[in-house]
Order: C-alpha cells, then structure tokens, then sequence
C-alpha cells in the first residue's frame, strides 16, 4: 500500500486513507460506548459533535448551528450563544401579510388593531411571507418559518389580553347579604362602554357590569351561571341579594386590593322566574331545604316539577327545625290506641269532659321519596273530648292486650293543637 494519505476538509472522525473508509468513524465508537454502557464517554463525543456544528455558523461565536425536532422533522436553526449577540444582532422575524377583505371598512390599521384589542377579536391574515433575521441580515437557516408556512393554513393576529381579574366586594345599601369575592375582568370596550365580567371565575351567581364613560353611568346585571351547578345554600343568598335588589337599592362594588368603593348604581336587571308566585315564598322553601340539609347533614336534589305532598313535607319538616314547634286548631282527629294494662286505666277513669290530650310518637318525614327521622314528636290537642266515651269503655273491657281500638277526639272551646319536635335523643 502507498502512503497513507487524508482526502477532504471538515470529515468529523472518517479517516480516509487511499480512498479506503478506515472503519472507526465517530457513530461506531459512539454505538461501541452505548453498547458497553460507557455513557459518559459517549456524551463527550456528542458534545464534541455539537460543539464541531455550532461552529461552522457564520455568526460563531455569536451564534451557533443547532438542530431542533419540530414533529417529525429535524430543523436547522441559529441558537444566540450570548447576551452580545442580543445586542449586537437580535433575532427576529420579519414578515409581509394582507388584512382579509372582511376589514375593508376600517380607516386604518391603527383602527383595525383598537378594534381587536377592545373587542378581543383575532384578525385574519393571508399572502404570508416570513423571514427570519439576524440583526439587519438575513438568517441562513430559513427551514423553521418554511415549515410554519407549509403546515399553517390559518393565519390570525390575536390582540393583547385584558388585564387580569381583580377581586371586588359587591354589598346592597342596607343588606346583611353580600358577594365577598367576585373576580372582575374587562370582557370588551365598546361605544365609550367598559364591559365586566366574573364568568372567568366559574362562581355559582354571574355579574355583569356595563361603565357608561359617557354618561358616567353605571349598570348591571346578575344571574345563575348555567354551567355550575349551584347549591340551595348559593340559591338561597342569591334570591335574597335579588330581593334587596328589587327595592331599587343602591350597591357598591368595593375593591377588596384598595378597600374603596369603585363604583356605585342600581341593579337593574337580574334573571328570575319562579313557579312560586313570589320570591318570598320561594326564599322560605330553600331556606327550608338548607335547614333540612344542615340538619341531615345531606343534600337534596329538589327536581323540577314539585308535587303538593312534597311542597307540604318540607313547610312541616322546614317549620319544625327552624321553631322547634308547630302551632294550629284542630276540629276532631281519630287515633288508634293499642291496649294495655296502662291505657285501659286511663280510659276506665276518663271522665266524659274535656282536656288536654298530649300524645308522643317516633316520626318521619318523606319528601322527595327520602324519608327523614324525627326522634320525638309531642302533640298536644286543647280541650279534646272522647267521642262516645260510654262505648269506649266497653269495649275496652273486652279486649286483650296488644288489640288496637280507634277512638276519635273533638275539640271543645278552645281548640288549639301544638306539635313539639325532639331530633336529638335525649342522653
């Protein structure tokens, strides 16, 4: 063989030696350290690799020549290496693109961009031409925005973002309700109006405030957000801040970072629409739902139609946790008696005149097909007298222990009746 002899310029690690490939190219001994798990060593010639590409750039030391994956395609781009390079030549894109024929009726782009940023309205754009730039000179490695261009059919100019939510206090003018936390943020601008909103913050009850900067004016608007699912508890303060509401108050919204009032005016508008009549009726029937709630620690799912035994099992059940008692007349009322040594005694000296006759039971409630306990229940029915006593007691006389015999009562002067509620038993 002749002397050996080095073919070429820039031949990262193949030796060529009279045209023949001498077989200990870099990937072999790359793949010959991985295979023997000499990792460490393997990385200096990646690194070597690297650093050998970076600098062929023609703006090394400045910039270095790196390959980045982008989906299944492996880029050539250039990588600022300092913060000189910044200075000296910042990267940037520069670029030539029309408006969409659909913005024909704006004066100018200065309009065109208001517009989008008061609005939060993507323009489009088409006829797209991209070039990257090294300071004032064109960037060699053009393969990134080629690839934007062929796989990017939809082009938009999205606007500057509002600035971010900011929490606020909204109270009515001689109201104990009040929404502690409502995160506003600008939706839009239009017409010399600012629009606000808390639908960013996915909270039960919606706001939405109109600025009339014209008219220096305010207004605004409340309801159930739709897409969260509110609780009775939620339902209940928003039916009483909507009462409040509609006796034409004022309310303030105060922002809670400065503890000042930002701004006050009348609520009006708001959504409601009941099946109840009024909202008072309804403000009790979810107050009573809560109570039943709080009380059972459960929650109750009131569907949409409500049937009269339901609508009059939570007034009863409602009525009796909030009071701890029930009040009403009463004109005659038929019981059954079981008998027993006890019970026949009472009737045998029962005398044919009125009196107060209590009676103590174990109760339940159903409503909405779920049964709810009650421990003890005394009723006690004013001036009842024993309807055909004489035959009572005969037949008393007759029976056995554990019979059951109907009695009816009537009410004679004074019929007041009471109904006492025990939950909790007694220790």
């Amino acid at each position: 063989m002749g002397k050996n002899k080095q073919v070429g310029k820039n031949v990262v690690g193949d030796m060529i030696q009279n045209s023949v490939v001498i077989k200990n190219t870099t990937n072999d001994e790359l793949i010959r350290l991985l295979s023997a798990g000499n990792t460490k060593e393997a990385m200096k010639i990646l690194k070597m690799q690297d650093n050998i590409l970076g600098a062929t750039h023609p703006y090394y030391p400045y910039y270095a020549l790196e390959v980045k994956k982008i989906g299944d395609d492996y880029i050539p781009y250039s990588k600022p290496l300092t913060k000189e390079a910044f200075e000296k030549y910042p990267p940037k894109i520069m670029g030539k693109f029309n408006f969409s024929n659909r913005y024909k009726g704006f004066k100018n782009i200065k309009d065109l961009l208001d517009y989008s940023y008061k609005t939060q309205t993507e323009i489009e754009i088409n006829n797209i031409e991209l070039m990257k730039m090294i300071g004032d000179e064109t960037d060699p490695y053009q393969d990134e925005v080629k690839l934007l261009l062929s796989k990017t059919t939809d082009w938009k100019l999205k606007p500057k973002e509002f600035p971010e939510a900011r929490p606020y206090k909204i109270v009515i003018e001689g109201s104990e309700i009040s929404y502690d936390y409502i995160l506003l943020r600008t939706t839009r601008i239009e017409d010399n109006k600012v629009f606000l909103s808390n639908k960013e913050q996915g909270f039960d009850t919606e706001f939405n405030f109109i600025f009339d900067l014209k008219n220096r004016k305010i207004s605004v608007t409340m309801k159930l957000n739709k897409d969260v699912k509110a609780s009775n508890k939620s339902l209940l303060k928003y039916l009483r801040f909507t009462k409040s509401a509609l006796s034409k108050s004022k309310f303030s919204i105060i922002a809670l970072e400065f503890d000042a009032v930002l701004a006050e005016g009348i609520l009006d508008n708001f959504d409601y629409d009941s099946l109840f009549g009024n909202i008072d009726n309804e403000i009790t029937f979810v107050e009573y739902i809560t109570l039943i709630e709080d009380h059972y620690n459960t929650t109750v799912e009131v569907p949409e139609q409500i049937t009269e035994d339901d609508l009059e099992a939570v007034y009863y059940l409602g009525e009796a946790l909030k009071y701890g008692e029930i009040k009403g007349t009463w004109k005659d009322g038929t019981f059954d008696f079981i008998i027993a040594e006890d019970s026949t005694n009472n009737i045998r000296n029962l005398e044919d005149k009125p009196f107060d006759l209590s009676l103590v039971a174990h109760g339940k409630v159903v409503i909405f097909k779920e049964e709810f306990p009650i421990h003890k229940i005394i009723r006690t029915f004013k001036n009842a007298q024993m309807k055909d006593l004489d035959k009572v007691k005969k037949k008393v006389e007759v029976l056995e222990d554990g019979d059951v015999i109907k009695v009816t009562f009537v009410a004679k002067g004074d019929n007041q009746y009471t109904e006492q509620f025990i939950f909790e038993e007694e220790e």
